[in-house]
């Protein structure tokens, strides 16, 4: 699988490599768990992984982090403000 070309994604900055397809047709990009903030936790996965708990999951190959990490937008009260919070328009 080939990196994204250089330009697409500012330097630093965190973009999913890779995605999925749900059956519904939705396309999902997949995040890495080590690229959330240090301080955000997802109950039960763990920011790492041994060889051993991989067993039944799919490798998708090599992937070289940024080293930066997602920024985590707070909850708002309606999806108009979360939208444009992250700049997009409904």
């Amino acid at each position: 699988m080939s990196e994204l070309p250089v330009g697409i994604h500012r330097k630093g900055t965190p973009w999913p490599g890779y995605f999925l397809v749900r059956t519904t047709g939705e396309v999902v990009p997949l995040v890495a768990v080590d690229e959330l903030p240090p301080n955000i936790e997802l109950v039960g996965v763990p920011r790492s992984l041994d060889l051993e708990e991989t067993i039944g999951m799919l490798n998708l190959g090599l992937q070289r982090s940024n080293g930066g990490f997602y920024q985590i937008l707070p909850e708002h009260d309606s999806k108009t403000e979360t939208n444009e919070a992250v700049g997009k328009a409904e």
